[in-house]
């Protein structure tokens, strides 16, 4: 049954009208009860929130918010029931600015991203999980016509109803296989995180705009500074200075002309990105990058973000919970003012356009070395244990001095940095891109050097951290038995692989490779009719075996993350401080936090306890620590 909640007399056609008392008291025994919501946009900062749905399989209750007046009873009802919802990033900012802070949720989407993290398009819309565990086809068509009229018709307030008619058949069915993949604490930490995403999206962000104009005249001054260089070396070399720089295909058409190689042989294509065209030596190259760099200053961080700026002169933009490393992601300028706030340049003429509002400061937390601790703990490797014991210091430093023994030996790690940039450079470029399961390779193309000095790197590396080595190839091993890829023993997180059985299956034929590699010695018509295939296997492969590496890693450290932002956000609720100590930013590893200058020595303690606190869940033979910056701008 479908019941409406309203004092409009327009809308009583509607037989089964009733009361909020009626509701509450219909759902007096239920601990759980489902919400959703209709808003005429999608943000709370600038769109207006008509109705609140609740509901169970029976029974279902729209209420009509543009004819409530007092809403105190509301809240409390909503503060007082598990609410299930789906994709609650999205409902939760518009129930904080009515007035719900104390919210349990169930998130049927999170829940649903948790069971299916890492594989390809499982569908995760709420018609998705309607039609998968229910049975039922939801359609979305009446959703341009309400969010723009608000209730008009009998088939609003069905479209409203049907969107919580299902969700406890849904979270029933998702628990049975919670359960079954023990991903319990997984889902335990998502669904109460996204209260934290719902809050940095609500609390915003302050953007000086007179500071970010300057910044932007700056930029586009030296960008046209640039351009003119280019130009003036385009006319030296005899090619056409007017042609659009902002073209790949023009310029790779120039550069062709001057003997410049634009064909990426790993890609199979043209490109003039700088990774790849840096590595050659002509003078226009790094006049180009140059100038793209500072054309991106231009696009990218330019005027732009003047229609991102709310009323309250703060940027509410946009953050998805998680993606298939579990970490967070941010922005979505397709749809709206929401910029992607996780990839803002790190140059302070950027970062410190951020501000607190109104004589507030800033207290920026990261953790320190966090990634770098977790593998050294996860792999057990006694050298990079020993350097974090023992007090840290220069990371890359002490990676060449184990790298470079020789070279290196009884050298300070400061003695290291100041005279040998490029050993300490190459241990950096190691140590990042093994971090993130790359290989030889990976460090010869970020560092433009040979494969074979890349391969020499990368082999320095492992011998000089073999544990290293072994953990990597067990978590491969274990991720080939297992099917999916297991990130740590406190959320049990798992990544799934789509193509990983037919891997799997291939490693054991063992007849095929005997075959294969007799092929190869004679190169058999066999050979060249299965070298596609091999190539394809050997893909997928690397593949799960970066993936197996990569994962584990960023997976812990966005649940640290995640759980440090749930202990922040208790606290702030526990002392009645919502909505005047803010989370404004969440980068990964970083939370950045607005308040009054006043107390930001006490809530800058409280942060660090938060997010230690946290750390230690995961790590327990390293400590991963934080030291609060306070500050009246952003900046590391």
């Amino acid at each position: 049954m479908i019941y409406l909640v309203s004092t409009n007399p327009n809308l009583h056609f509607w037989d089964n009208l009733c009361d909020l008392d009626y509701v509450f008291n219909y759902f007096k025994d239920h601990t759980t009860v489902a919400l959703d919501t209709e808003t005429n946009g999608l943000s709370f900062a600038f769109s207006k929130l008509w109705t609140i749905q609740f509901g169970d399989e029976k029974n279902q209750f729209v209420i009509d918010l543009s004819t409530l007046e007092n809403k105190v009873s509301l809240i409390k009802f909503i503060e007082s029931k598990e609410l299930i919802i789906h994709n609650a990033a999205f409902d939760i900012p518009f129930l904080y600015s009515l007035g719900a802070i104390n919210i349990k949720v169930y998130d049927t989407f999170l829940a649903e991203y948790v069971l299916t993290m890492g594989l390809f398009n499982p569908g995760r819309s709420l018609p998705d999980v309607c039609k998968r565990y229910c049975n039922v086809e939801l359609s979305k068509d009446q959703r341009s016509i309400l969010t723009e009229t608000g209730l008009s018709t009998p088939e609003d307030i069905l479209y409203c109803a049907l969107d919580v008619a299902y969700l406890h058949k849904v979270k029933e069915a998702q628990e049975k296989l919670i359960d079954k993949h023990k991903l319990a604490n997984a889902v335990k930490i998502e669904n109460e995180f996204v209260r934290v995403n719902a809050y940095i999206e609500y609390c915003g962000i302050y953007l000086n705009t007179d500071k970010w104009y300057n910044r932007v005249r700056l930029a586009e001054y030296l960008e046209y500074g640039a351009l003119l260089k280019l130009k003036e070396a385009a006319v030296e070399y005899g090619v056409d200075p007017d042609i659009n720089w902002s073209s790949s295909k023009q310029v790779g058409e120039v550069f062709t002309q001057l003997g410049i190689e634009i064909f990426d042989k790993k890609e199979g294509k043209n490109t003039v990105g700088a990774k790849f065209i840096k590595k050659q030596d002509h003078p226009i190259i790094k006049l180009y990058i140059d100038y793209k760099e500072k054309e991106k200053s231009v696009t990218t961080y330019g005027r732009n973000w003047f229609d991102y700026v709310q009323k309250d002169g703060r940027i509410h933009t946009k953050y998805k919970s998680m993606v298939d490393t579990a970490r967070t992601s941010s922005g979505n300028v397709r749809q709206g003012p929401f910029p992607n706030m996780q990839n803002l340049s790190s140059d302070s003429d950027t970062r410190e356009c951020f501000e607190g509002q109104k004589g507030n400061v800033l207290i920026i937390g990261d953790y320190s070395s966090q990634e770098s601790i977790i593998m050294a703990e996860f792999s057990k490797e006694p050298a990079l244990i020993e350097f974090f014991l023992t007090g840290g210091g220069d990371m890359h430093a002490y990676i060449a001095q184990q790298i470079y023994h020789k070279e290196l030996k009884g050298l300070t790690l400061a003695e290291i940095k100041e005279n040998y940039p490029k050993l300490r450079s190459a241990a950096k470029a190691a140590g990042f891109a093994i971090q993130y399961g790359g290989t030889g390779f990976t460090i010869a193309d970020n560092m433009g050097i040979t494969a074979d000095e890349g391969e020499e790197i990368y082999q320095n590396y492992m011998k000089a951290f073999p544990k290293l080595k072994e953990y990597f190839d067990k978590t491969f091993e274990d991720t080939l038995e297992q099917g999916y890829i297991k990130t740590n023993n406190v959320t049990n997180r798992k990544r799934f692989i789509d193509n990983i059985d037919k891997v799997k299956s291939m490693m054991k034929n063992k007849k095929f490779w005997l075959k294969y590699l007799e092929a190869k010695k004679t190169k058999s018509e066999f050979y060249y009719e299965v070298l596609p295939s091999v190539k394809k296997f050997g893909t997928a492969r690397s593949a799960i075996y970066k993936l197996g590496l990569n994962t584990p890693i960023q997976s812990t450290a966005a649940d640290m993350a995640k759980m440090a932002g749930v202990i922040f956000l208790n606290w702030i609720i526990k002392n009645k401080k919502f909505g005047s100590i803010k989370i404004v930013n969440f980068v990964h590893d970083e939370y950045v936090v607005e308040c009054a200058a006043r107390s930001a020595e006490k809530i800058a303690q409280a942060l660090k306890e938060s997010m230690e606190e946290a750390a230690d869940c995961f790590t327990k033979v390293l400590k991963i620590k934080v030291e609060p910056m306070i500050s009246k701008v952003w900046k590391k």
